[in-house]
């Protein structure tokens, strides 16, 4: 089992973005489906970079990476540089070494000099080329190879962790269905599951739940619990079902907001923390000072731990809620709650 402090999306990514213009690789460690190719997408934007070279060790023998040989006119044999790694004239560019953990270890010692000196025989990388590497890690039983010793000890190393509240912000920015982040709003621990002793084909993470949102509004009514078992899983599609449901026979927002005072709130917390899941989206796409002085007057009417979520989620998404006047009563009752 892994020994290291683990970080969230946000922590890792800026940890990459202040090492990598160092020229010291970085390896991303993390379960599947946490995010890690996404990472390093997200950290070449960052950094400007428009040109990612993905290569996978799985695919290669170990010495594809030195290249073909040719003899040429002084007699000399001389190695061609493979098209897959970035050449001079490319501009900055990020050399991605994805699931590196998949890579058989001939291939690893290939690998040796290219992470240490930035060649591989005559090929140079490129001055303005980083090297990002991204694997899964033993306990996850993805079918991973131990990286040898010598190339761990080439790379400075993170650990990414899954983390509800952030994925949650996120996705309501992607586009990823509100059905989807009401389930995880409401039970985060469904973001991530995996067991790699249960034989489970499908199961659910930050990616299962992003092809979840892609096909379900798509999926014919009577094939959605199938198909949403073969994407995150049996348990994960019956609460999401369930939340479905529950979403249902949901009080319109509208309705919510025009009467915030004097309006009846569900008794069921399923339902009570699913409205919250919506007037938060409301917020997001309506900002204006009416719609959150109304979701204020909600709030505090609803029991303290909703209330606390619903002003701490709304807030993320409009930081003008924190300091309208109707918000400095509440702050000054629920504050705690909120730095717990």
């Amino acid at each position: 089992m892994s020994q290291m402090t683990t970080m969230t999306f946000g922590e890792a990514r800026a940890c990459a973005r202040a090492v990598l213009p160092l020229k010291v690789p970085l390896m991303v460690w993390g379960p599947p489906g946490a995010g890690k190719s996404a990472l390093a997408r997200r950290v070449a934007a960052d950094l400007g970079i428009e040109r990612i070279y993905d290569l996978r060790g799985s695919l290669l023998d170990a010495v594809d990476l030195r290249g073909f040989p040719v003899v040429r006119d002084d007699g000399v044999t001389h190695w061609c540089a493979p098209a897959f790694l970035p050449r001079p004239d490319d501009g900055p560019a990020l050399l991605l070494l994805d699931e590196l953990t998949q890579s058989p270890p001939p291939v690893q010692a290939g690998m040796l000099q290219l992470f240490l000196d930035r060649r591989v025989g005559e090929y140079a990388l490129p001055d303005d080329t980083l090297i990002l590497a991204a694997g899964n890690r033993a306990e996850d039983r993805a079918g991973v190879q131990r990286l040898i010793a010598p190339l761990l000890n080439r790379m400075l190393h993170v650990e990414l962790a899954v983390d509800p509240e952030e994925w949650l912000v996120w996705a309501a920015g992607a586009g990823v269905i509100e059905e989807v982040r009401a389930t995880i709003a409401y039970r985060p621990e469904l973001l991530f599951h995996h067991d790699p002793k249960e034989d489970t084909r499908a199961f659910p993470t930050p990616r299962a739940w992003e092809f979840a949102s892609r096909v379900y509004p798509v999926t014919p009514e009577g094939l959605r619990w199938p198909l949403l078992e073969g994407t995150v899983g049996r348990g994960a599609t019956a609460e999401f079902m369930a939340v479905v449901e529950v979403r249902a026979r949901l009080v319109p927002v509208e309705t919510l907001l025009g009467g915030a005072a004097t309006v009846r709130l569900p008794d069921n917390p399923i339902m009570l923390h699913a409205q919250v899941g919506q007037l938060v989206e409301h917020a997001r796409r309506h900002g204006d000072a009416p719609t959150l002085q109304a979701l204020l007057t909600l709030a505090n009417r609803m029991p303290r731990e909703l209330s606390a979520l619903l002003v701490a989620q709304a807030a993320k998404v409009q930081p003008a809620l924190l300091v309208l006047p109707e918000a400095q009563p509440w702050l000054a009752r629920h504050l705690h709650l909120l730095t717990d």
